[in-house]
């Protein structure tokens, strides 16, 4: 099941319930924590700087990737409930 090629499925499964919408939400943040960890640990030998300024540094990545498709899920699961109720 791909977001591509079966959309409306792939809406089914990722935020049909809050249960599945918090874990595909917590999720993303993981793995773009550790994404993040792995390019800090990698470009620490040629800059001097902490994890938590590396991380206001790359705040634009954290709104980008991690924000923006967290709401996006979540308007999934708004649409979704609501077409459930209208039905």
């Amino acid at each position: 099941m791909s977001v591509f090629s079966d959309p409306e499925n792939w809406a089914m499964y990722a935020a049909k319930t809050k249960f599945r919408l918090a874990i595909m939400i917590v999720g993303h943040f993981v793995l773009l924590s550790l994404g993040l960890w792995e390019l800090y640990e990698l470009s620490k030998g040629s800059v001097e700087i902490t994890y938590g300024e590396f991380v206001r540094a790359s705040s634009l990545i954290v709104i980008f990737g991690a924000v923006y498709p967290s709401l996006y899920l979540y308007c999934i699961h708004r649409m979704l409930k609501g077409t459930k109720h209208s039905t």
